[in-house]
């Protein structure tokens, strides 16, 4: 799955679950990730570049740091 800025949240946790728990590492702001009820409302709305945003985050150095977590 190639990760673009336009990438839904809910795309890339269909395909990696794990993803959910790695997010969580990376910033407190990540945990409302086990929010069942809002995670379905913005899985389709969240892309890497606003999940990014949340996080702190450049969209640059979050998708570098979800590629090599796929990719180890």
């Amino acid at each position: 799955m190639k990760l673009e800025k336009s990438t839904k949240i809910g795309e890339l946790v269909e395909k990696y679950p794990e993803v959910k728990n790695f997010l969580k590492t990376l910033s407190p702001e990540y945990s409302n990730l086990d929010n069942e009820e809002l995670f379905a409302m913005m899985k389709d709305i969240a892309t890497i570049e606003m999940v990014a945003i949340k996080g702190g985050f450049e969209y640059d150095e979050l998708k570098e740091k979800l590629e090599n977590f796929i990719n180890a």
